[in-house]
């Protein structure tokens, strides 16, 4: 079922669907806990056509900051983080582990953000840029080869300078050669930078460049979303521009790594909650997780006989759609190993999601604060100046 809400911002439609449980249905079995699962947001589809543009310039070689690959070591350069006597012949410029760079982090980012959507409602095409651009997997292709693709540029060496007027522009075309089999489909871009605009030269030039592409792209009614890895002062006025111009968003990272957790948790769109609850005991759901399409799950803890469960979602000019299911829970004690195991691996699944969340609202609080320290810093040094 799916439907608008009426409350709140006169020009924002809220959409709210469940994808299970189906209404009235009947859950028998040894374990009360019962996964809802849907889809929410405002835009004027609930199915979306992303892509996914990535930098590879030279510059992506340097290192993120984070322990990408997770062996316990961050890159690093020169005489830093030395693990062996071999390392103190290792070249000043030389990272210590390649697979902590930039570009790294920027493919484990992508990786997460399409694990977390619902690719039977969204659909991911890969864009990687440097002096011109590239698609690297298109629209309708497999998820087979989108990750091939991706392991592909993970063993490429970033080379040449940053040409984001290209990007956005290729990436233009990937959506739209999607259109033509699926027109009702949103179109959104995201971007993926560390540098500002070099190509073509000088930098005034690529920059008026890319903020062309990115009026055409609005012209087309295609948003992009930016992020600047570690921007140094200035180098992201033109990925602010382009998210401006487009009615994006624009987002500034203290350090390169910080775009794994980043990424996942944008909102492509305009959902700002979901919650669920039983109704029947007062209780409110565990785990709710909502990715970045708008597809959300969470648990919910049923009783005996009948439960009546509400799904409410908000979105960010406060609209506000409500959905109810009915749900008949008949509990019964696990009869076989298998039930008894499923018992323990959902329960160890529920764990394991309210730890992952917990993890990720640390990190985006740490994110935060450097970001709010960073944006200190400079504009001490624009009152310096």
């Amino acid at each position: 079922m799916l439907g608008a809400a009426g409350s709140g911002s006169a020009s924002e439609r809220i959409w709210l669907g469940i994808e299970q449980p189906a209404d009235r249905s009947v859950e028998r079995g040894p374990s009360a806990l019962l996964e809802v699962v849907g889809w929410a947001g405002t835009l004027r589809h609930a199915t979306i056509d992303l892509a996914v543009v990535i930098d590879i310039s030279w510059s992506t070689r340097h290192a993120s900051g984070a322990d990408v690959n997770g062996d316990g070591h961050v890159g690093a350069y020169g005489w830093q983080n030395r693990r062996d006597w071999w390392s103190f012949f290792r070249s000043p410029r030389q990272l210590s582990d390649p697979a902590d760079s930039v570009m790294r982090a920027e493919l484990e980012a992508v990786r997460r953000l399409i694990d977390s959507l619902d690719l039977h409602r969204s659909r991911v095409g890969v864009v990687t840029f440097w002096d011109d651009a590239q698609i690297r997997s298109s629209i309708v292709n497999t998820s087979l080869e989108r990750d091939a693709a991706l392991d592909f540029i993970a063993n490429t060496v970033p080379v040449g300078r940053t040409n984001i007027g290209r990007a956005i522009e290729v990436a233009v075309e990937l959506l739209e050669a999607g259109r033509a089999e699926s027109p009702e489909h949103e179109r959104v871009v995201i971007l993926l930078s560390d540098d500002q605009p070099t190509v073509p030269s000088p930098a005034e030039a690529a920059a008026e460049n890319a903020v062309a592409a990115a009026r055409a792209a609005r012209r087309a009614g295609i948003p992009v979303h930016t992020f600047a890895l570690a921007p140094q002062r200035d180098d992201s006025a033109a990925l602010l521009e382009i998210a401006r111009v487009t009615g994006a968003s624009y987002t500034a990272l203290s350090e390169p790594g910080d775009i794994i957790a980043a990424l996942p948790r944008i909102d492509l769109t305009g959902l700002a909650d979901v919650t669920i609850q039983n109704v029947t005991t007062g209780q409110r759901g565990r785990a709710t997780r909502v990715s970045a399409d708008g597809s959300w799950n969470g648990f919910v803890e049923l009783s005996a006989g009948e439960n009546l469960l509400r799904v409410t979602a908000r979105g960010a000019a406060n609209s506000v759609a409500v959905r109810d299911r009915i749900v008949f829970y008949e509990p019964r004690e696990a009869r076989t190993a298998e039930e008894r195991q499923e018992v323990l691996d959902r329960l160890e699944e529920l764990k394991n999601r309210i730890h992952a969340q917990r993890v990720e609202t640390e990190l985006l609080r740490e994110m935060e604060q450097r970001r709010e320290q960073q944006k200190l810093r400079r504009d001490l040094e624009i009152n310096l100046d």
